[in-house]
């Protein structure tokens, strides 16, 4: 469990919306043997959502590049917050 390995003090889980990035604009065969997800795991997602928000864990699903930039704001935020 990377929880109790790592003793984080804070937890987000970021969502990768499926949106192109900038990794498929300069290569083409960037994720080309990756197929869709299984039918049976599309509904587990949501799922995972409750549980991570039960736990009082930030769920953000955003494409990948607002994602670096919002952990990077992040990590700022909590910067200022542990001074």
């Amino acid at each position: 469990d990377a929880v109790q390995t790592f003793e984080p003090t804070h937890v987000i889980c970021c969502w990768d919306m499926g949106s192109k990035t900038f990794r498929s604009e300069l290569y083409n065969e960037y994720k080309a043997n990756r197929g869709e997800p299984p039918v049976e795991l599309i509904p587990q997602f949501e799922l995972v959502k409750e549980v991570t928000e039960a736990f009082n864990m930030p769920n953000i699903g955003i494409t990948i590049m607002k994602q670096m930039i919002a952990l990077v704001l992040w990590k700022k935020l909590i910067q200022k917050k542990i001074r």
